[in-house]
């Protein structure tokens, strides 16, 4: 059983996207391997308001851009945070709760 849980950021997945040899796609690749990806509502939401912006038509196809986000979700485990974290970059602990 995988029992590491990753969260990422909109603009990691994106370069995650853009380039999947780069430092956040192999990031993405390796946690895709060892654990379990973790999606929000509202991280979700995010995601697709970002990946759906034209300024990035000319890099990949929003028909592209959107299968990679719909994929992202529908292998994350959904959860609902129950505290926020104001840090970035900070390991934390975070409680939630399974909305599967």
């Amino acid at each position: 059983m995988k029992t590491e849980f990753w969260i990422f950021d909109t603009n990691t997945l994106l370069s995650a996207l853009l380039n999947e040899d780069s430092t956040p796609g192999t990031a993405l690749k390796k946690a895709r391997e060892s654990g379990t990806l973790l999606v929000s509502a509202e991280t979700a939401s995010e995601y697709f308001n970002v990946f759906s912006r034209s300024k990035f038509e000319r890099y990949v196809s929003l028909e592209t851009r959107l299968a990679f986000i719909e994929n992202i979700i529908s292998n994350a485990l959904a959860v609902e945070p129950k505290e926020g974290v104001d840090a970035c970059r900070t390991r934390k602990t975070i409680n939630f709760s399974n909305s599967r």
